[in-house]
């Protein structure tokens, strides 16, 4: 009885967001991102875990073709979307090849439902209007994820005195929160991720209200005491737009004092980074095997999502240390992970992506006091926390944050290509009125030389319309 409930629910909301997607797209895309941090909830099915967040990405994807054929919108045409249609096809490929077909034929199809939103995005997020609404949303997603990941730090019951002396048990404990998501390190990636468009958006429409959403974001990263994400927000700081003293003046305070709360968890997870700790350990054991089961399927690899039941049998050690997920583990690292499981085709493809979203990105500016310029750095910031922490997690293919943050990345870059063509076409009207102004400037000397004459003429006594007659 609960459970039809809870469905007929499901197709209920999942009904009254098509129709908000048609009649209001911006209003249906500030739902879908707002409530994302809320749609991690998974169903079983016999094939495969689907999660909430892929029924609302069918829904979205199902409303974008119903106005696609309505004519309301248009196909992105883009050269990007060639990249994901060969790491797409590489990954149903290696589902031949595969160690389990099965799992890695589930992979490919859950690749899709991220591959459909970037999509969506691609073609819908085509102004700066839409583009404020989804970094406001994102906004709402940061303070989200922010205060439940500080509300499950203050009422847990564990003190980091009672853990500080055993890493393993630091690993597994709920000092480390890990706020909404299922872990402490996509809890740090979003975080990461989020906060440089937060930044952004808030010097964009001198929003100060967010302000105490960066701290409890800074605070609520500290938390998650992942080194990942640490060392990813700090890489972003170099690639922020340009502060005025007082914007620096203010986050050097907010991150002062959140810091002079929070430190004790800083340094007890810097002083657990040794090459006996267990985390590190576990990391090196992986990256070991990953180059082991490279070697033997270098073209296609072992298959999507193969890693981690090989690694789970592999070794019982996991099994008892670091089980996470039901025995889900993974390479700990983004770019290994898809030399491992889709192969060194797959692997150069997504490199080849990556640096056509930073050429893309890196080339196109415009004035550096501008809007469209700000958004363009802090968009570039969080480009580069992507990178950071896929070195450190793999999690970026699926995660549908990462597809929202690389479809902004080319919204951002149409807006800047646009304002570039105004700037170039504002510089040829000046020039043109300049020349105008020159062609049509008096010529002074001829008509001193007239007044010279005249004066010439007055002297000698004699008028100059008398000259004429004579």
């Amino acid at each position: 009885m609960i459970v039809s409930g809870l469905l007929i629910l499901l197709i209920i909301i999942g009904a009254a967001f098509v129709v908000l997607m048609l009649f209001n797209v911006k209003l249906g895309l500030f739902v879908f991102f707002v409530t994302l941090p809320f749609q991690n909830i998974f169903f079983y099915t016999r094939f495969m875990y689907i999660s909430l967040s892929d029924i609302f990405a069918g829904l979205l994807f199902f409303s974008w073709l119903i106005l696609l054929l309505l004519r309301r919108v248009e196909f992105p045409k883009r050269k990007v979307l060639y990249f994901i249609l060969a790491i797409w096809v590489l990954a149903l490929i290696g589902c031949f090849t595969s160690i389990d077909p099965r799992t890695s034929l589930r992979f490919a199809l859950r690749l899709l439902s991220y591959f459909a939103v970037f999509v969506v995005l691609l073609s819908v997020m085509n102004s700066m209007s839409i583009i404020r609404l989804v970094l406001y949303a994102m906004a709402i997603q940061l303070l989200v994820i922010s205060v439940v990941t500080n509300w499950k730090y203050l009422t847990s019951k564990s003190v980091i005195e009672e853990t500080i002396d055993v890493d393993p048990e630091l690993e597994q404990s709920p000092v480390r929160s890990s706020g909404i998501a299922r872990d402490m390190n996509t809890t740090a990636y979003n975080l990461t991720v989020l906060m440089p468009l937060t930044l952004g958006i808030a010097l964009v429409d001198k929003r100060k209200a967010l302000i105490p959403v960066l701290a409890l974001s800074l605070s609520a990263l500290l938390i998650t005491m992942s080194r990942g994400g640490w060392v990813a927000w700090s890489a972003s700081l170099f690639f922020l737009p340009r502060l005025k003293l007082k914007h620096v003046i203010v986050l050097i305070l907010v991150f002062a004092v959140v810091f002079s709360v929070f430190y004790q968890l800083f340094f007890e997870r810097i002083e657990a980074t040794r090459l006996e700790s267990d985390s590190i350990a576990v990391r090196i054991l992986m990256y070991d095997f990953s180059w082991y089961l490279f070697k033997q399927h270098p073209v296609l690899g072992i298959g999507g999502g193969n890693f981690s039941p090989n690694a789970y049998n592999e070794f019982p050690y996991l099994r008892e240390r670091i089980t996470l997920s039901k025995g889900y583990c993974s390479t700990h690292n983004q770019y290994l992970g898809i030399l491992v499981e889709n192969g060194i085709a797959a692997f150069m493809v997504y490199v080849l992506f990556l640096v056509y979203i930073a050429k893309n990105i890196m080339t196109r500016r415009t004035a550096q006091t501008g809007q469209v310029e700000i958004l363009r750095k802090t968009v570039l910031a969080a480009f580069v926390v992507l990178l950071v922490m896929q070195m450190f997690a793999y999690f970026g293919l699926r995660n549908y944050l990462y597809w929202s943050v690389i479809a902004l990345i080319f919204a951002v870059q149409d807006v800047a290509a646009r304002e570039q063509e105004r700037e170039k076409l504002l510089a040829v009207q000046h020039l043109a009125e300049d020349e105008k102004t020159t062609l049509v400037q008096p010529d002074e000397t001829a008509g001193r030389t007239d007044d010279k004459n005249d004066d010439d003429l007055n002297i000698l006594g004699i008028d100059r319309e008398e000259k004429k007659d004579e």
